[in-house]
């Protein structure tokens, strides 16, 4: 589902840069892949829920700088994300995502990045990550998560 509302998420963030467009990625039958483009910033950022139905990608639209592709798999239901970090910083003066983890009940994937810039970390209890929003054109300039209490999902 994207662009949507599930019932008793509560929205985090973003975090970074103004530039680029709003966008936003939910689901309620979790999700199972992330794939990252990155270089010296984070280029584009995709999801796929469970059903391998539900897939979006955000950013990636400057065409000569395209990034090297990471991905992470995530066997749920048995594995969630239950949090992201990263960081924010300078990337030919625009204000993008330099660096991305992603942590479930298992395991931290990442950093993805350079590592550069203002870090951001949201940790969060009893919560899963069901969502993702920000801003995006070129690049990833923003990131934000949409999180549901584990008792509910």
């Amino acid at each position: 589902m994207m662009q949507g509302d599930i019932e008793g998420t509560i929205s985090i963030g973003p975090w970074g840069g103004r530039g680029g467009d709003p966008w936003s990625y939910i689901t309620n039958r979790g999700i199972s892949q992330i794939v990252i483009n990155v270089g010296s910033n984070i280029k584009s950022i995709s999801f796929r829920d469970t059903t391998d139905l539900d897939s979006a990608t955000f950013g990636g639209k400057h065409p000569n700088d395209i990034g090297e592709r990471k991905t992470v798999l995530i066997n749920w239901p048995s594995e969630q994300l239950t949090s992201i970090s990263g960081t924010y910083g300078n990337f030919s003066s625009l204000l993008t995502i330099t660096s991305l983890s992603f942590t479930t009940n298992r395991t931290t994937y990442g950093p993805f990045g350079t590592g550069s810039g203002t870090p951001f970390s949201i940790p969060i209890n009893n919560n899963a990550v069901v969502g993702f929003h920000g801003r995006a054109g070129d690049y990833l300039d923003a990131i934000g998560i949409f999180v549901k209490p584990q008792t509910t999902i």
